[in-house]
């Protein structure tokens, strides 16, 4: 598990950064939009600084393979 402060309305590159989304069908709607294309490969419930957080593995269209975390709190 990664640990990292509250975080929330970042950019998902790291627990610091997480993304606050209201519902889990918004996690898969934002990345979509960020990278068109994309394949989530997996995604996996984790804390960052006991806080609920998923972690998404993507793979963009262009073959890297990113991890983007999420801020679930709201809901989890």
């Amino acid at each position: 598990m990664q640990n990292g402060n509250a975080g929330g309305d970042g950019e998902g590159s790291s627990c610091q950064k997480r993304v606050k989304v209201p519902e889990i069908s918004a996690e898969y709607a934002w990345v979509k939009e960020h990278y068109p294309g994309s394949k989530v490969t997996k995604q996996a419930l984790i804390s960052c600084d006991r806080s609920p957080t998923d972690k998404l593995l993507v793979k963009t269209a262009d073959g890297r393979e990113l991890e983007i975390f999420f801020d679930i709190s709201s809901f989890f």
